[in-house]
């Protein structure tokens, strides 16, 4: 199963109502021209025109890297977080010779975790086991280092594949998340998608990561 494609299927899954992708030129490549059958819609973009969807057939993920805020920030919003990772999870083929997954789980500058590898090759049912156990820290923010951590957990990828990198997070953040995100973001072979709920979230990401793919959770629960 096709990580862009898991996250189309999530907006029916979680009945989203809001996707949006703010794409880098360079990354605009990597999407594919959506199959006319596919029955799938355009999908928004804050650049200029629409970016086809990505179909199942042609857009793959090998390498999986989560990095989960589990502050005092997104309390309200923790179990959605969990919930998404679990159904992506779900989906996963993970094994040695498959998909890989990692977790970064972070608060504070002093309070963040490689939780799992991307060489540690678990098994489904126990990456599942540590998803539904992950610890509700709280505090403040960090995503700039907890960004700089994710460079690191990424140096156990397998580099001639393709690697995703989605961040749970709700984009407030009291260092710098810039330097990071850019740094993630001219690694080969790695996509960086922002999930999460807020609207300063949105204001956050797209000026601090400008390259970084951006889905909106629970925007279906919000107010109209």
């Amino acid at each position: 199963m096709e990580m862009m494609s898991l996250l189309l299927k999530l907006q029916t899954i979680q009945h989203l109502s809001h996707l949006k992708w703010n794409l880098h030129p360079q990354n605009k490549k990597d999407l594919p021209a959506e199959p006319a059958d596919s029955g799938i819609a355009s999908l928004a973009t804050e650049a200029e025109g629409k970016v086809p969807a990505p179909s199942s057939s042609n857009c793959g993920f090998s390498d999986i890297l989560f990095v989960v805020d589990s502050t005092g920030s997104v309390h309200n919003v923790y179990e959605l977080q969990r919930s998404y990772i679990l159904q992506l999870a779900e989906q996963l083929t993970i094994g040695p010779e498959d998909q890989h997954v990692g977790l970064v789980l972070y608060s504070s500058k002093d309070r963040q975790e490689i939780v799992v590898e991307l060489d540690a090759v678990p098994t489904k049912e126990d990456f599942l086991q540590i998803i539904k156990a992950l610890p509700y820290h709280g505090g403040i923010t960090a995503t700039g280092a907890a960004l700089s951590l994710a460079q690191k957990a990424l140096e156990k990828r397998r580099a001639e594949k393709k690697t995703l990198v989605i961040v749970l997070t709700d984009g407030f953040s009291y260092d710098n998340t810039k330097p990071a995100s850019d740094a993630l973001n001219s690694l080969p072979n790695v996509v960086v998608v922002a999930a999460g709920d807020t609207d300063h979230f949105i204001q956050q990401v797209l000026e601090e990561m400008p390259e970084t793919h951006l889905v909106l959770l629970g925007e279906e629960n919000k107010p109209k």
